[in-house]
């Protein structure tokens, strides 16, 4: 609630309270320790401590594939996080691996399409970042078909695909698609 409400740092003592206390009380192998340091990874990546987000999210990972199993939703979740990691220290190939498999795993054993369609757009941006268009305008089309079914066409996950929309248009030169896309994206961000 606090990375919410812009408390970041307070957040993160916080969820590494949790934490301590969830492995004393479960051990350190348990599916919930593992949410914990999930939750405390994505604090640091919100506040750009890539190398604590990376530490922290290796560690949920781990436990979740040795708990749940490398087909679990949760288990996909740890890995698209790497993959948001890995993209914004620079490594887009790496990234790319970690959200393609977690979009790969929600998409055979997942039950919410929101969640696998939020990871395909976070694999597009990567994909835009290599040059790999045609594969992320794909992947962007299939993201926006799913919110606008499950969410409405005012969510801003529609927003969020929108402006990777105008980024795929800017990185094909197309001003006006850019301009149409962001106008798109302020108009849903008024809204909520």
């Amino acid at each position: 609630i606090d990375m919410l409400m812009g408390h970041e740092r307070q957040a993160i003592v916080q969820l590494r309270s949790y934490v301590e206390v969830f492995e004393e009380a479960l051990g350190p192998m348990h599916p919930e320790v593992a949410s914990g340091y999930q939750n405390l990874g994505s604090a640091y990546f919100n506040i750009g401590e890539h190398a604590q987000a990376q530490a922290a999210l290796e560690r949920a990972e781990r436990i979740r594939r040795e708990t749940l199993g490398e087909e679990h939703p949760l288990y996909a979740a740890s890995l698209n996080m790497l993959g948001r990691v890995a993209a914004d220290r620079g490594d887009l190939e790496q990234g790319l691996q970690y959200t393609r498999r977690s979009v790969e795993i929600l998409a055979t054993h997942g039950d919410d399409p929101v969640e696998t369609a939020t990871n395909r757009v976070d694999m597009a941006k990567m994909l835009i970042g290599l040059g790999r268009l045609d594969e992320a305008e794909r992947e962007l089309d299939d993201a926006l078909e799913v919110f606008h079914d499950n969410v409405g066409p005012d969510h801003p996950h529609v927003a969020d695909t929108h402006e990777a929309l105008a980024e795929l248009a800017a990185a094909h030169g197309n001003a006006a698609a850019v301009r149409e896309h962001m106008d798109r994206v302020a108009a849903i961000r008024v809204m909520v």
